[in-house]
């Protein structure tokens, strides 16, 4: 053939090749005819292996692809190489890797297309160790926001090579819950949170503990963070401390008419450092006198079991009075329990509550429109809880519940209270 020849030939072939082929740069797909090859979307991935799937189309329709590794910093295995969908093993180095997927067409010219894999130096989110002090003494359930506002402790933050600060008021992090606190309630926009929980775009502003029981002065829980490259990062611990054990746990109070005296009982949950209580009286529910003093049974320890407590007034005030509780800590700080009131001796209590013992209902008559009715276990164990807006008379269901006796307290609008033993049989 004389050279003239060769050059028509060649020219004749290239221009078939353009005529009859594209190469889609941007995805790197390219087409024969219509036989088409796709190795899919360029990636970054932070570890040594990860999965190629690619696709083929046109004539011929029957697949028969091979994939083959093109270039990179070490070979990789390739577990299937003529399997659309495979796995790649071993790119042990950082750096580009990259596979070309190939299609025979049936024109001698295979359809390919290469797709590279950039193998990261990623390195896990770093959690930071939070420790904040309360700058006053918090009160039982008291809740905490951990947002950093003033009197509240900071949020868990960290940080991360490639995502950058972490927590904090950022809402780009993902908060995973590690340990939860030994006391108190941690909860996440309202709800209570589970070991192991995962909190997406993390906001500080819904992270809260309220500060349930008594008798210790911190709370701890422990949390990581995870990337977006989805690395877990290392545990670190939030820690709220405070000056002073919470005080005491009161579960009851009630206040009853005996005879010419008046009987008052409570009973607590809960006591630490805990010297005793004072018992107060009053005719009108605002200047109080001291009546009494009744040591606690704690005796200087913290006690987590159920205490009972009783005191007899046994020159009760003729007129309608009031009682209280003043919780007394041996470095002298104390608190104030509820108030209760017994009636006048001689007078009628207007309020009515029959039958008593009761079998299938309880009425309750002249209610003035505004109380809080909640009936107890004797253990203080709340039963039912009713807020009477108007009704002057309520009727609670009793037929479910078990024999046995149980508290019944009204609460007045004054802050007052009226408490009944009622008595549930068959």
């Amino acid at each position: 053939m004389s050279n003239f020849t060769k050059s028509l030939v060649a020219r004749f072939f290239i221009a078939f090749f353009l005529l009859s082929s594209t190469l889609y740069t941007g995805s790197f797909a390219q087409v024969i005819g219509n036989c088409t090859a796709n190795a899919g979307s360029a990636r970054s991935v932070c570890s040594s292996s990860v999965t190629l799937t690619g696709s083929v189309g046109g004539t011929p329709s029957a697949a028969n692809p091979t994939w083959t590794f093109v270039s990179g910093p070490v070979t990789p295995v390739i577990a299937t190489p003529n399997q659309l969908t495979t796995n790649v093993t071993g790119m042990t180095e950082t750096g580009d890797y990259r596979f070309r997927l190939s299609q025979p067409c049936g024109q001698g010219v295979p359809a390919t297309s290469v797709v590279t894999i950039t193998v990261k130096d990623c390195k896990p989110p770093l959690a930071q160790l939070v420790t904040y002090t309360l700058p006053s003494q918090p009160v039982q359930d008291q809740i905490l926001t951990y947002d950093g506002s003033p009197g509240n402790p900071p949020a868990p933050r960290g940080s991360d090579a490639e995502d950058g600060s972490l927590g904090g008021s950022t809402t780009t992090s993902t908060l995973i819950i590690k340990a939860l606190p030994a006391n108190g309630i941690l909860s996440y926009d309202g709800q209570p949170l589970s070991v192991g929980a995962i909190i997406p775009a993390f906001d500080a502003t819904k992270l809260t503990i309220q500060l349930t029981g008594t008798g210790y002065q911190s709370v701890t829980f422990q949390y990581s963070f995870r990337d977006s490259d989805g690395l877990q990062g290392n545990i670190a611990p939030v820690t709220v401390n405070w000056s002073q054990p919470l005080p005491v746990t009161l579960v009851s109070f009630y206040a009853e008419k005996t005879g010419s005296s008046v009987l008052l009982t409570w009973r607590t949950s809960e006591e630490k450092n805990n010297t005793g209580f004072e018992l107060l009286r009053s005719a009108d529910a605002a200047v109080w006198e001291r009546i009494g003093f009744v040591k606690s049974q704690a005796d200087k320890s913290y006690v987590n079991t159920l205490l009972n407590y009783s005191f007899q007034d046994t020159r009760p005030l003729e007129s309608a009075g009031y009682y209280r509780l003043k919780q007394i800590d041996y470095d002298g700080r104390y608190q104030l329990g509820p108030v209760r009131s017994v009636a006048a001796d001689g007078s009628r209590e207007t309020v009515l509550i029959y039958p008593n013992p009761t079998t299938d209902k309880l009425t309750i008559e002249g209610l003035s429109g505004k109380e809080i009715i909640r009936l107890s276990s004797e253990s203080g164990r709340e039963v039912s809880v009713i807020r009477n807006e108007s009704d002057k008379q309520k009727i609670i269901p009793t037929q479910a519940l078990k024999p046995g006796v149980y508290i019944l307290t009204l609460t007045r609008t004054d802050g007052s209270t009226l408490t009944k033993r009622i008595v549930k049989i068959r």
